[in-house]
């Protein structure tokens, strides 16, 4: 029922199902009840999106709210017309009532207005005149509208504004919420001299309390007429009284007065249906309708439902996509958490009727919602991000490990002595020592020798180089190296290896 474009509130990711219907999104909510777009599927792959409006937790066990949807929805059931919206179903679920209706894609009149001024643009006449037929056709068709008995009901929709006024995408112009409309040929509570309805679209016999026929909705017809083409508020007040004043007392400027060039002959059009007697206005929404399609042929205006829609399309094309979006998010979570549509079909689900849904600001567009899909998708991600984290440590680890790093040799272990010290060594009667090195040794052109096993040392201490210290700790400080040119060390270390000196950190014993 509502508007696509209106502010929507996602549920949420818990889908709530109410009967045999699957609450998606959440449209508006009201003084007594609160709408959702909702999806009802069946055999064979039947699905059909709709409206659900139900009352809210808060009046649930209130019978007088109770009465009054049971109220809207019989009579909103009974109207069949391209320019009303129609009622499917009523129903109850664990003390909760609703009814489901059609569900218009677009937007409500007063959406189009600000978005149009948004862009610093206006309605044209062939707009604004096709929405108000529209409305006309349709409030005449509820004013015509007879009983079982064949004695006509005596409709007044009573709340003709733009908030009630639906433009679709496809350019159908729909009237919607007869919450407050009065019936006189059914069991209407509403007394005499209860005001209901915005005061600002209200007639004069209406602000007055006083008995209401069809003429009250053409003169809210006309407000919205005068209202849409001067695009200015017709009354206005500090509070209702002053307004209410204003109807009842002060009949309506001429438009003309405030459009140079508007013309005289919709003028005379607004102004009849503005009339304060309503014994002067139009007998009926039909001869306004006629009226106005008669100033449109004569001014060669082309009134086209494909040229509204096509001027919606452009106006909302991000709202329409943003909502479409929402909708295919909500039914695509419901598929891959491997909900089965029969437990749509399966009766009473045992849904929380009291369960509170969160307030939403009716201004602020659509909301970024986290539906349990994007928190999977966010989970992966870190999940992702922490394992190669952990390649990454593993890689470093890896290389430290890989790399030489100096370790002292356990006492009287021998080796080769280092590629890049001159191959020179003493030698004793019965033992042979050779420099000690750390690993690993780099091949030079002169061979290592390599002792055998340990063996134990003569009185005679070998002549030890300092070019190639027995400790590791001090062969990284003091070790020669030979050039990639296989030049010899340095004359100062060649000088150094003549002194034979005993080296405290040698795993030799002293002489």
């Amino acid at each position: 029922m509502n508007s696509a474009g209106a502010a929507v509130q996602r549920d949420p990711p818990h889908i709530e199902l109410l009967g045999k219907y699957e609450l998606l999104v959440r449209l508006g909510v009201g003084g007594m009840a609160e709408l959702f777009v909702a999806r009802a599927t069946g055999q064979h792959g039947f699905e059909k999106l709709v409206v659900l409006k139900r009352i809210l937790a808060s009046h649930a066990g209130d019978q007088v709210f109770i009465d009054m949807l049971l109220d809207e929805a019989r009579l909103a059931a009974t109207l069949h017309h391209p320019n009303i919206v129609q009622v499917y179903d009523v129903g109850e679920v664990d003390g909760s009532y609703f009814f489901t209706m059609e569900y218009v894609f677009g937007e409500d009149l007063r959406s189009i207005v600000r978005a149009v001024r948004a862009q610093g643009k206006h309605l044209s006449l062939e707009q604004i005149l096709q929405i108000i037929i529209g409305v006309a056709a349709g409030i005449h068709y509820a004013h015509e509208k007879e009983g079982s008995d064949g004695q006509p009901l005596g409709i007044v929709h009573r709340d003709i504004s733009p908030h009630n006024i639906l433009v679709s995408h496809d350019g159908s112009v729909k009237l919607i919420d007869f919450g407050i409309a009065r019936v006189t040929a059914m069991n209407s509570k509403t007394a005499h001299g209860v005001v209901k309805g915005k005061v600002s679209y209200m007639s004069p016999e209406q602000c007055r309390g006083e008995p209401l026929d069809r003429r009250s909705d053409i003169f809210a017809l006309g407000i919205l007429l005068w209202e849409l083409t001067t695009r200015r508020r017709l009354f206005t007040g500090d509070n209702t009284v002053a307004i209410s004043g204003q109807i009842c007392h002060s009949d309506a400027p001429r438009p003309s007065s405030i459009v140079a060039d508007y013309p005289p002959a919709l003028e005379e059009i607004v102004l009849k249906a503005l009339a304060r007697d309503r014994e002067k206005r139009y007998a009926s929404a039909q001869e306004l309708q006629l009226e106005l399609e008669k100033f449109a042929h004569d001014h060669r205006l082309l009134l086209s439902s494909a040229r509204l829609a096509s001027f919606m399309s452009e106006l909302f094309a991000e709202r329409i996509s943003a909502t479409k979006a929402d909708i295919r998010e909500q039914i695509a979570w419901r598929v891959d958490s491997g909900r089965d549509d029969s437990s749509l079909n399966s009766g009473f689900s045992g849904v929380n009727s009291t369960r509170e849904l969160q307030e939403y600001d009716s201004d602020a567009g659509f909301p970024a919602q986290v539906s349990r899909r994007n928190l999977w998708l966010g989970l992966g991600a870190l999940v992702l991000l922490l394992l190669l984290l952990a390649i990454v440590l593993a890689l470093v680890l890896l290389q430290e490990r890989r790399a030489p790093e100096p370790e002292p040799l356990p006492a009287g272990a021998l080796t080769a002595a280092p590629a890049t010290a001159p191959a020179t060594a003493a030698t004793t009667a019965t033992t042979t020592a050779a420099a000690v090195s750390d690993p690993p040794v780099v091949p030079s052109t002169t061979s290592p020798v390599v002792s055998d096993p340990p063996v134990a040392p003569s009185a005679t201490p070998p002549v030890v180089s300092d070019a190639a210290p027995p400790s590791g700790r001090r062969s990284s400080r003091k070790r020669s190296k030979k050039t990639s040119s296989g030049k010899k060390p340095s004359s100062k270390g060649s000088e150094k290896t003549k002194k034979p000196a005993w080296d405290p950190d040698s795993p030799l014993p002293p002489p």
